[in-house]
């Protein structure tokens, strides 16, 4: 169908590992898919493996593979690939300054991001006469995130506004991506019900213009957007109940009641559908209740069954998504041991 890359909403540095295996089969399926952090699950390897199959089935010599692979989120979590990128970037083509960088990086402020950043950008000329252009550009791409990951890492710390910071970086890393790294080609983008919706969301007594909302505002309805939601069932998250230990571990999800659309859609007794909202007729008088705001699901990172209630925001489906795939029961991924 024309698609050429796969975006998921996680750390740049960590997915260059990835894109280099399954686009020129440099490295190894379990090193490129360890370097992932918190996707180190077997359906994440399924993907991959399917990626790699599939450019080696249907390349055509002398062309760039057919699918390539690039995650756009600028909130790293730690700097351990950027450093590692960076520095090895510098030791080929300015030695003498890669390990008064890798100094700075290691200090992890604002001040030494905000100077590596203006250190590579301002040798640009010099570097791109050793190097590729598309290298230069890449590991330019990698510094400039350093300042904002430091920023919303700070601010989800101290209660900070971060989401609308977050994806106003992240919609420039995916036009970069796209612009850059895949001739502009189409696209599929991965990322939690809230970052892709239509939306806005709470963030820190304001609101956030989510990734969603700028893409649709981009490219308008060039950007199809499908919801996940489901009814029952089991997922890996963080604890967040009060008084707990914070740690990642199966939750069971609460279920939800009927003032939410994952109660109606149960109601069917469909096991797993997918519902067009951009093609349905709601003059139909049996279509227009979608159009009432209800609760829709946007569970994270972190969960606490107690709280149910606050993993919920109420929503019109059919303006914040174009589709949505529901399932009536969900089980916990299957986590891969390096």
């Amino acid at each position: 169908m024309g698609f050429s890359g796969i975006l998921m909403g996680a750390g740049l540095p960590n997915s260059l590992y990835i894109n280099k295996y399954i686009t020129k089969g440099e490295g190894t399926a379990s090193g490129s898919h360890q370097k992932l952090g918190t996707w180190r699950y077997q359906e994440m390897r399924n993907l991959n493996d399917w990626m790699r199959a599939y450019n080696i089935q249907y390349s055509i010599e002398g062309k760039d593979p057919p699918i390539s692979y690039f995650n756009y989120d600028c909130a790293f979590r730690n700097w351990t690939e950027a450093i590692n990128l960076i520095v090895n970037y510098l030791q080929s083509v300015d030695p003498e300054a890669a390990e008064k960088i890798k100094s700075r990086l290691n200090n992890y402020t604002i001040e030494d991001a905000r100077y590596v950043f203006e250190f590579i950008e301002s040798r640009k000329d010099i570097y791109t006469l050793s190097g590729s252009e598309k290298d230069y550009n890449i590991i330019l791409r990698i510094a400039m995130n350093l300042e904002p990951d430091w920023i919303i890492w700070y601010n989800l710390r101290n209660g900070l506004p971060d989401l609308d910071i977050r994806d106003g970086v992240n919609i420039d890393n995916v036009n970069w991506i796209i612009d850059k790294l895949l001739d502009s080609g189409k696209v599929v983008i991965w990322a939690h019900n809230g970052h892709v919706g239509n939306c806005y969301l709470e963030d820190a007594g304001g609101k956030a213009q989510m990734l969603g909302s700028r893409l649709k505002e981009q490219y308008g309805d060039e950007y199809y957007v499908i919801a996940t939601e489901f009814y029952s069932g089991r997922f890996y998250a963080w604890d967040r109940c009060e008084g707990h230990t914070y740690t990642f571990f199966v939750h069971s999800a609460a279920l939800p009641d009927n003032t939410s659309y994952a109660y109606y859609f149960n109601s069917t007794g469909i096991p797993l559908f997918f519902l067009d909202l951009r093609q349905t007729d709601y003059t139909n008088k049996a279509a227009k209740w979608l159009l009432v705001p209800m609760k829709f699901r946007f569970i994270g990172a972190s969960y606490c069954p107690l709280d149910d209630i606050f993993y919920y925001d109420t929503i019109s489906l059919p303006e914040t998504y174009d589709g949505i795939i529901f399932s009536q029961e969900i089980s916990q991924t299957n986590p891969i041991s390096f």
